[in-house]
C-alpha cells in the first residue's frame, strides 16, 4: 500500500512538472503505457507555440516545416491559437490538474488503506472487507477524475485507436486508466 503511495506521488511530481507515464488497458487486453503532458510542460509547449506564432515562424523551436508567403501569417495564427492557448492551455492545463489531483486523492487513499489492512487486514473477512471497500473507492476516484474536462475518459471518447472502452469494461476489469 506504501509502495503505491509512493509510485501516486511520483507520478504527481511527474503531473505538476514535464508529464509522466500511465498504463491502461486496451479491449484486447494489452497494457499500454502513455506519456501525459504535465502542468510544466503544457505551460512551456504554450510559451513556444505562441512565440512561434507570434515571430510568424522566425522562432521554430521544434524544427517544423514553415509555409513561405502569405502562409507564414495563417500557420503564426494558428500556431498562437490553436496550438497554443486551444491546444495547451485549454487543453494541457486542466488536465494536468485533473491528473494531478487523481495522483494526490490515490496516494492519500493508498497510505490510509494500511491501518486497517494492518489491523483487521490480518482475518480472512477484514481482508476481504478492506480489499473490497478500497478497490472499489479506487474504482470511483478513477471514474470521477476520468469523467471531468480534460480526463482521460475525454480522450478515450473522442480518440479512434484502441484507448476507447465503456465505464462497464473499466469497472468490469476493475482498473480504469
Amino acid at each position: 500500500m506504501l509502495t503505491d503511495a509512493g509510485e501516486n506521488l511520483k507520478r504527481l511530481y511527474g503531473d505538476l512538472g514535464m508529464g509522466s507515464v500511465s498504463t491502461y488497458k486496451a479491449s484486447n487486453g494489452e497494457v499500454i503505457e502513455k506519456e501525459r503532458r504535465g502542468l510544466l510542460g503544457a505551460m512551456t509547449d504554450f510559451g513556444k507555440n505562441f512565440a512561434t506564432g507570434i515571430s510568424f515562424g522566425a522562432y521554430n523551436p521544434n524544427k517544423e516545416e514553415i509555409p513561405q508567403g502569405a502562409g507564414r501569417v495563417t500557420y503564426g495564427f494558428k500556431k498562437m491559437f490553436l496550438d497554443g492557448v486551444g491546444g495547451d492551455l485549454l487543453g494541457g492545463v486542466p488536465s494536468a490538474a485533473v491528473h494531478s489531483a487523481e495522483d494526490i486523492a490515490l496516494a492519500s487513499l493508498n497510505a490510509f488503506e494500511t491501518i486497517p489492512d494492518s489491523t483487521i487486514g490480518n482475518f480472512s473477512y477484514g481482508k476481504k472487507a478492506t480489499t473490497a471497500t478500497f478497490d472499489g473507492t479506487q474504482v470511483l476516484v478513477n471514474g470521477v477524475a476520468d469523467s471531468l474536462p480534460g480526463g482521460d475518459a475525454w480522450a478515450r471518447v473522442y480518440s479512434g485507436g484502441t484507448q476507447r472502452q465503456t465505464w462497464y469494461s473499466c469497472i468490469q476489469q476493475r482498473y480504469c486508466p
